[in-house]
């Protein structure tokens, strides 16, 4: 099989992520159930006259999508794979308005087209022209990851040679809100706020100057607590590894963050531990976000400052894990590292 490098990886979150040479992050607004990402100058990217129709998600996805291609040296790619847990929630929303202030009569249909999941794929496609495989995931929490072994999968078997592979969400008006004070409970301590962004990553079977390897991508709906440790070691073996430099999780100061715990206070209690959703909030693809994060720290052999680390012995960078689950289920695990 061949080896599936990571050539390109941008992010726009709700830090100052796009297109910058170093990350420092600040703390995040805990004030409001929601916060959004750090909107960019679109129309340096997206024509005015496209622009207009675009919601944030699209945008967003497009803009990140452009970048990445370019930082890949990809002109267009053999297949677009994306992941996203709402879609364009924001226009749903919209639509579903509408048909409840116009009592289902004389609906537009705009909002309702622009609201499907694969709007932002589909949006890459037209702009680059791209007729080849382009498919959109929505697995909840684990929509990104599913993108993301698609595409490992279709380059180890060298069914295409670049893949152009994303995870993007926006936050609705009104369901982000919901779905906030649904997780609040009146002993639980202030949760993390809803957020949106969008991380896009060009994958080729290339291996080129600043590439990271792409070792391994599992997805699991139930794994109980005390296997979750013995999952990831069987994973590290799999790939000819005893032990990874850094973990990165999902940490998000709540009751199910004891899955966390069980993996790191035990085989893996004197490696560097990273958490990141304390700086970006949460949304079903923000795992996306943690391989941007992941790949930075190879390429520069550096944390950026802001985040939660316990560091335990100063050494280069050469493996990281990644661990991610959504309130017991929907378990993934990236493996990385350099080449």
């Amino acid at each position: 099989m061949k080896t599936c490098y990571i050539n390109s990886a941008v992010s726009i979150s709700t830090q100052d992520t796009f297109d910058v040479e170093k990350l420092v992050f600040k703390p995040l607004d805990y004030s409001n159930s929601t916060v959004k990402a750090k909107y960019l100058e679109f129309k340096k990217f997206i024509s005015p006259i496209a622009l207009r129709r675009m919601s944030s998600a699209v945008k967003m996805g497009v803009t990140a999508s452009q970048l990445a291609l370019s930082k890949a040296e990809i002109e267009v790619p053999d297949a677009i794979l994306t992941g996203t847990g709402m879609g364009c929630i924001d226009a749903t929303e919209t639509f579903l308005e509408a048909i409840i202030a116009n009592n289902e009569d004389y609906l537009t249909p705009t909002a309702f087209i622009q609201s499907t999941h694969n709007t932002v794929g589909a949006q890459i496609a037209l702009g680059l022209k791209c007729k080849s495989y382009n498919n959109t995931y929505v697995n909840g929490a684990v929509s990104f990851e599913s993108a993301l072994l698609d595409a490992k999968l279709c380059i180890e078997l060298d069914e295409d040679n670049s893949i152009l592979v994303g995870g993007i969400d926006e936050i609705g008006a009104t369901f982000s809100d919901l779905q906030y004070k649904n997780e609040l409970k009146d002993d639980s301590e202030i949760r993390l706020p809803k957020s949106e962004g969008a991380h896009f990553f060009g994958l080729s079977n290339i291996k080129k100057e600043n590439s990271i390897c792409l070792k391994s991508v599992e997805v699991l709906h139930h794994l109980k607590i005390n296997s979750i440790e013995t999952h990831a070691i069987s994973i590290l073996k799999k790939c000819g590894l005893d032990e990874v430099d850094a973990i990165i999780t999902g940490h998000k100061n709540d009751e199910f963050d004891v899955y966390y715990e069980s993996l790191l206070e035990n085989t893996f209690q004197n490696t560097t531990q990273i958490a990141y959703k304390d700086v970006v909030g949460d949304y079903f693809t923000v795992s996306g976000f943690a391989v941007f994060l992941a790949q930075y720290m190879l390429i520069n052999q550096t944390i950026p400052e802001g985040l939660t680390v316990k560091q335990n012995k100063a050494k280069p960078f050469k493996t990281i894990l990644l661990y991610n689950q959504e309130q017991g289920q929907n378990h993934s695990f990236i493996l990385i590292s350099t080449c």
